[in-house]
């Protein structure tokens, strides 16, 4: 006959199935965001009215201070690259 699990047993397994879950789960999530993301931000009127704007200088931060580089974009270009950037760490890991 077998003796019940202990109480650390019991938790050590419920730890182990929460995060199989969880990473199931986020890794899910990532696949939605992968596919919803160009479809939203292309295929629908607002985010085609969107995509189509065009910014004569590119915005960053560094140490909180703005730097304008005088270089223009279209914002489906940059949508484009930061998605790209997305999916290729998504695939890395």
């Amino acid at each position: 006959m077998e003796k019940p699990p202990t109480m650390s047993e019991l938790l050590n397994m419920f730890a182990k199935m929460f995060f199989v879950i969880s990473v199931i789960f986020s890794v899910f999530m990532y696949l939605i965001a992968i596919v919803l993301e160009p479809v939203m931000f292309y295929f629908t009127p607002e985010g085609l009215s969107n995509s189509t704007i065009y910014l004569p200088s590119l915005s960053i931060w560094v140490l909180n201070l703005p730097i304008n580089l005088p270089i223009g974009f279209n914002v489906g270009a940059i949508f484009f690259g930061l998605w790209s950037i997305f999916v290729l760490c998504f695939v890395s890991t």
